[in-house]
């Protein structure tokens, strides 16, 4: 694998995607490449990290090269975050970053600011887009700062620079309304269902794909994900 140490500067810095080969990951990757960050995937599986790499035009590093790293981003399964940034932070440099993306934030927050040295930046970031996206311009994204500093404050401007929408908030704050929504959002998806449901049988109705529309197909989708009735 390559060693990060002997490459060149870039400008604005050298990010090591932990879990760069999962699809939040590679839409990371692509996201800070295309801000001109020089970014490097790194994997427990070196032959997949190659080959993730290969695919979008980045280099894939070994867990060694975090010293000669700027920013370090754990994008990982979030049971995950909190042990994979404590295995991260020893390794890291004074005055580096570390930036996790974990859709919780409190517990994982304290968890890893309890551990962070005062060498250290740390960035708790929450993107609200799915993985599969290419264009950036006006999708959300949530940002704790943790432990701000310059690589923070910088790595921040260039996300908004990038199109993106960037609200700042507590830990506490960012739980609190993500869970109200997350339950509105899933209550009325269940309601729909139901009504839906109850409709179709009151009249005999089966469902018809030939009747379909595009936005019923989309909705049906999120329906079906939590109802086994549709």
């Amino acid at each position: 694998m390559h060693n990060a140490q002997g490459s060149r500067i870039i400008s604005k810095g050298k990010v090591a995607v932990i879990g760069g080969t999962g699809l939040m990951g590679r839409a990371l990757t692509r996201l800070l490449k295309d801000l001109n960050y020089s970014v490097y995937i790194c994997s427990r599986t070196p032959s997949k990290a190659r080959r993730v790499a290969g695919s979008l035009n980045v280099e894939a590093v070994e867990f060694e090269s975090i010293p000669a790293m700027d920013i370090v981003l754990i994008s990982v399964p979030v049971e995950a975050t909190v042990p994979v940034s404590l295995k991260a932070i020893p390794l890291m440099r004074d005055g580096s970053l570390l930036v996790d993306v974990a859709a919780v934030k409190t517990p994982i927050v304290e968890a890893i600011t309890g551990n962070l040295p005062e060498s250290l930046e740390y960035l708790s970031l929450h993107p609200l887009f799915g993985p599969n996206i290419r264009r950036y311009k006006g999708e959300n994204l949530i940002a704790v700062k943790a432990k701000p500093g310059p690589l923070s404050k910088r790595l921040l401007e260039d996300l908004k620079g990038g199109g993106l929408e960037v609200s700042t908030v507590s830990p506490r704050e960012h739980d609190m309304i993500m869970a109200s929504y997350q339950v509105l959002h899933h209550y009325a998806l269940l309601s729909l269902a139901s009504a839906l449901i109850d409709h179709l049988e009151s009249r005999n109705i089966a469902l018809n794909p030939g009747f379909y529309t595009r936005s019923f197909k989309s909705t049906l989708k999120l329906l079906r994900r939590i109802s086994g009735n549709l």
